[in-house]
């Protein structure tokens, strides 16, 4: 299931008992006063492939981090003309929607397991699971670093441990070495009070339910 950056639109489905019901149609002319629930109007928004579990802003630039491959343009089949690989974080320029220049790859380690360690975790063999996605972004109080943190363990083949930070101005990852505990490897990272104080995260969400790995 993919969401997009831009718009969230919510789908409820209910199903009572076994009695025959009139034939299901989209909600596109509801009665006056109720908004369109389903619309078949093509999407002005550019899309992930996969889920957008967290936003930041940085200045005129908006930072996703989530569990996603690619971004393609409004209105395109996904593989289509225009998509862009963007591996779990991806920056959109607030005025046009489109992504920027800023690319960076955030990968994680294969663990083995006889059940799924977590939310978002991809089953790649029997008992091998992939864990990776990006569950937090947040922005340095002057704008000038975006921080993240998740289940990866490298960004841009550099080793971090499920935290990590890009300067938006030069592009260059910032030199953080800190593990971030189990307990909040899912929490949602705000703005720090400095670069340099990446050892502690302050959450601005509930940490989603971690597990031992």
């Amino acid at each position: 299931m993919s969401r997009t950056l831009g718009r969230l639109v919510a789908v409820s489905v209910l199903l009572a008992g076994i009695a025959v019901a009139a034939p299901a149609v989209a909600d596109t002319a509801p009665p006056a006063g109720q908004p369109a629930t389903v619309t078949a109007d093509p999407l002005s928004t550019w899309q992930a492939d996969g889920i957008v579990w967290s936003l930041a802003r940085a200045g005129d630039t908006i930072v996703a981090g989530g569990n996603f491959n690619n971004l393609r343009p409004p209105g395109a089949a996904p593989g289509g003309s225009g998509q862009q690989a963007h591996k779990n974080l991806a920056a959109l320029n607030i005025a046009t929607g489109a992504p920027t220049s800023f690319h960076h790859t955030v990968t994680g380690t294969t663990y083995t397991s006889t059940s799924n360690p977590g939310a978002e975790c991809e089953s790649v063999g029997t008992n091998r699971w992939l864990c990776e996605a990006v569950f937090g972004v947040g922005a340095s109080p002057d704008g000038n670093v975006v921080y993240f943190g998740g289940d990866f363990t490298a960004v841009d083949g550099q080793s971090r441990s499920r935290f990590a930070g890009v300067n938006l101005s030069t592009g260059a990852l910032e030199p953080i070495s800190a593990a971030v505990p189990y307990a909040r490897w899912r929490s949602a990272p705000t703005a720090l009070a400095s670069s340099s104080a990446a050892t502690s995260i302050i959450s601005t969400a509930a940490p989603k339910t971690p597990s031992a790995r």
